[in-house]
């Protein structure tokens, strides 16, 4: 380990004096109080029954409303997705009914682009029914909808040597930018912002709104939640709604399992040759 350690400072002193940050990109906005409409979306998924060949998953869609700092609406819509694999492909079947084509190979990442697909769809029926709002996405890229931002909650963006060019600026701004909101353009549409000026975090960010002092001064009005201090607390909001965790799985799983014996079908068996990774994690925290 101390080799290692040592192997890599090099990287945060020598090799940091290389790197080459363009002045020019750097500019300062001011927070302004948005009394728009500024809604967030953001989808969740999980495998709540893996049979090996067949597998069920959940996904959860969700969107937020704010408007004059108050949340003013909230709505998930849930789904179950079925994917079977045979000699000649992989049926999908989506409960509630959608219309979507997936090209990923793996049975067991299918509803992670299912998730991004649904997501992507509402975003674009929000955006145009609320024109004149602003929409937050966590993380998808090259959405088209201009009152859109996709904000990243991590990046590998990275300098000319290796370094992480987020944890860079982070670093070299903390004490000319210290009490400055501030963005680092890196081409066009995309960018590195600053949310709250004590937060130890900045985003990569990616819109098509050129007007973006305004949009990061109306994001910044809704990035001051003590929780994580500079980041939107819509899409923390839309997060935390959307989110899959360990119960929720388990519950599902255990009424799939009900509602298959109903049908005389029990799906024990093919879940049987995929657990056995989990029962040894679980013995070894005995």
């Amino acid at each position: 380990m101390e080799k290692i350690i040592k192997y890599l400072s090099k990287y945060y002193t020598e090799e940091d004096k290389k790197i080459e940050i363009d002045p020019s990109k750097f500019h300062t906005y001011e927070m302004n109080k948005y009394d728009g409409k500024i809604l967030a979306v953001d989808g969740g998924s999980g495998i709540v029954f893996d049979g090996g060949s067949r597998v069920i998953s959940k996904i959860k869609i969700g969107v937020v409303e704010y408007a004059k700092g108050k949340m003013t609406k909230q709505d998930v819509k849930k789904y179950f997705m079925l994917a079977i694999w045979k000699n000649d492909g992989i049926i999908i079947k989506l409960d509630p009914d959608e219309q979507i084509t997936l090209s990923n190979k793996k049975i067991d990442e299918l509803q992670n682009d299912a998730r991004d697909i649904l997501e992507r769809k509402m975003i674009n029926e929000i955006a145009e029914k609320e024109k004149d709002a602003i929409i937050l996405s966590d993380g998808l890229q090259n959405l088209s909808p201009r009152n859109v931002a996709s904000i990243c909650k991590t990046s590998r963006l990275k300098t000319k040597n290796g370094r992480s060019l987020i944890g860079y600026l982070n670093e070299f701004t903390k004490d000319k930018y210290k009490d400055k909101l501030w963005y680092y353009t890196i081409s066009e549409g995309e960018y590195i912002v600053k949310f709250h000026t004590r937060s130890k975090f900045c985003y990569k960010v990616t819109t098509k709104n050129k007007e973006v002092n305004n949009l990061f001064g109306a994001i910044a009005y809704y990035s001051t939640d003590p929780e994580i201090l500079g980041y939107p607390y819509p899409l923390l909001k839309v997060d935390k709604i959307v989110r899959l965790r360990e119960d929720e799985k388990q519950f599902d799983n255990h009424k799939l399992k009900l509602l298959a014996k109903q049908e005389g079908v029990n799906l024990e068996f093919d879940e049987n040759s995929m657990i056995m990774h989990d029962l040894l994690d679980k013995r070894a925290y005995r």
